[in-house]
């Protein structure tokens, strides 16, 4: 199995044929964080294995990354509610996985994928942080984060850094269909805090970050 090439680092991508508001429903169902300060996260995670018209769902797990990646909540076993079965059996949610298959590619029979469905609402001037932890990897050999909908909100620019403590190499606000692709393990990332546009009381972004941690080869 291979990635695109041993040297990739980065790709800023958009997603093509995805009626995006079929994710819609689960966004607005998501629970709480109970992991951050504040009533502004709201969180599913899930983790599958398989082609993507035959996603298979692993058995509930707790989620975890080292201390040394996530100074926040690293080493603290994590629990989240699945994501909903409705959402894993839309059409929409198996091209999504075609397409991150098809740009890295992978072979789905030596890979875990770990989903985290993340809804961050801002209102007033109380605002969102969609990374607490600040400048980190996730832990994993490869990761794409999918923005699925900017309501109301300004901010959430997202960087990639080589090194935690330089500039960052890219930066972008990713709209609706954008799909940022990392090795995380060569670069670093991180997104701004959101706030409320001009002329609205509350917002929300909502977006996908997958995980993919690479089997070896049997």
């Amino acid at each position: 199995m291979a990635i695109i090439s041993p040297d990739f680092t980065f790709s800023h991508q958009q997603l093509t044929g995805l009626d995006l508001n079929a994710f819609a429903p689960s966004f607005a169902n998501l629970v709480a964080d109970p992991y951050v300060s504040g009533d502004y996260r709201f969180r599913r995670y899930s983790q599958f294995i398989g082609p993507a018209d035959r996603l298979e769902r692993l058995p509930h797990d707790d989620f975890v990354q080292s201390r040394s990646v996530n100074y926040l909540s690293g080493d603290i076993l994590r629990e989240f509610a699945e994501i909903e079965p409705a959402l894993a059996e839309l059409p929409e949610f198996q091209s999504l996985f075609r397409q991150l298959n098809g740009f890295f590619g992978l072979n789905p029979a030596r890979v875990v994928y770990g989903v985290h469905q993340i809804r961050i609402t801002c209102s007033g001037s109380d605002h969102g942080l969609p990374v607490p932890e600040g400048i980190h990897q996730d832990g994993f050999d490869l990761i794409a984060i999918v923005c699925v909908a900017r309501n109301n909100v300004q901010g959430a620019e997202t960087g990639i850094f080589y090194h935690p403590e330089q500039q960052p190499a890219y930066s972008a606000t990713l709209s609706p269909g954008d799909i940022l692709y990392c090795n995380d393990r060569r670069v670093y990332h991180y997104t701004s805090e959101i706030q409320v546009s001009s002329g609205h009381v509350s917002g929300h972004r909502d977006v996908f970050v997958i995980t993919v941690t690479l089997q070896d080869e049997q």
